[in-house]
């Protein structure tokens, strides 16, 4: 199976589908986390877990765009982000042990949500499931902010 590598939030990642929106990283040695891709014709409602956010914005269904629960109120994991929109739905499913993220992405579903999803709500909430600390630094109208 082909394995993509990637560099991002201080992170070598590895995934079996290509990113576009992801910086390129040298293969080899172990990956910090690791992303597994796979498609369904319709996701399971999956709504076990304590909800920790939920979008204020609804789709045509009634449901959030984006809503990410704990399995339990102690942050054990795995934690699951659902995005849901009027043209398709993604589940991303955040492992601990190993650091994984499953995408289960619905048939149809525009590739662009995907990856905004992933590349930033989901990596966030991630990160800091993980404990991992991410640092960057943000300009607004020429004003540096360091953000950690």
């Amino acid at each position: 199976m082909t394995r993509f590598h990637y560099h991002a939030y201080g992170m070598q990642i590895t995934s079996n589908q290509p990113l576009d929106s992801l910086k390129p990283g040298a293969g080899g040695g172990s990956a910090d986390l690791t992303l597994q891709f796979s498609e369904m014709a319709e996701l399971p409602e999956q709504s076990a877990g304590h909800s920790i956010l939920r979008t204020t914005g609804l789709n045509a269904a009634g449901l959030p765009y984006l809503e990410i629960l704990m399995a339990d109120e102690g942050g054990n994991g795995p934690w699951l982000a659902k995005h849901r929109s009027d043209k398709g739905a993604i589940d991303y499913i955040l492992h601990l042990s190993p650091k994984r993220i499953e995408v289960i992405v619905q048939s149809g579903t525009p590739a662009e949500d995907v990856e905004a999803y992933l590349t930033g709500a989901v990596f966030g909430y991630f990160c800091g499931f993980a404990g991992i600390a991410v640092c960057m630094v943000v300009s607004f109208h020429g004003t540096e902010k360091l953000s950690v």
